[in-house]
């Protein structure tokens, strides 16, 4: 070999060094990004579905209804749904919509009423879910919402 052919190999090394390490470097970055809004996410779904949970929890005391009807209606919640616009998936969105449409129209509480608005739930779960990372999950509105409504099986929501 000549003096060219190893100052050739020499400065392959380098670049191929310094372009894996580029590489890494992307990779890592963005490895994170993708973990804060993730984060991200997790924090603004819960802000967003913890009012209804606890609705589920208090269905029966009038005074808790409305201290969660006061929260629903605060900025913090607004700013919390404006996020959700933003940030959220399409599907997420969507299923919010969907659960938001369903309550309004559960008024009289109908057992088909209901029905709509259980299966929303269980959609808005599903959704959330398969946003934060579970696409494939093979669960159904019913699996999702069984561990909070004991009589889940009285919808037929599947």
């Amino acid at each position: 070999m000549t003096w060219w052919q190893y100052l050739l190999v020499i400065i392959i090394g380098i670049v191929s060094g310094w372009v894996g390490a580029w590489i890494r470097m992307r990779l890592a970055h963005r490895n994170l990004e993708l973990q804060r809004l993730y984060d991200a996410r997790s924090k603004m779904y819960m802000d967003v579905i913890d009012p209804y949970i606890k609705t589920f929890l208090a269905a029966k005391s009038a005074q808790a209804q409305k201290q969660l009807e006061k929260q629903m209606v605060s900025y913090e919640y607004r700013k919390a749904m404006t996020e959700l616009v933003l940030l959220g998936s399409d599907e997420v969105v969507h299923a919010v919509n969907e659960f938001m449409a369903a309550a309004n129209r559960a008024g009289d509480g109908s057992i088909d009423q209901q029905r709509d608005l259980m299966s929303a739930w269980g959609g808005l779960y599903l959704a959330i879910r398969r946003d934060l990372g579970n696409r494939r999950t093979r669960l159904g509105s019913i699996d999702v919402l069984r561990h909070s409504i004991t009589d889940i099986d009285t919808f037929n929501l599947d």
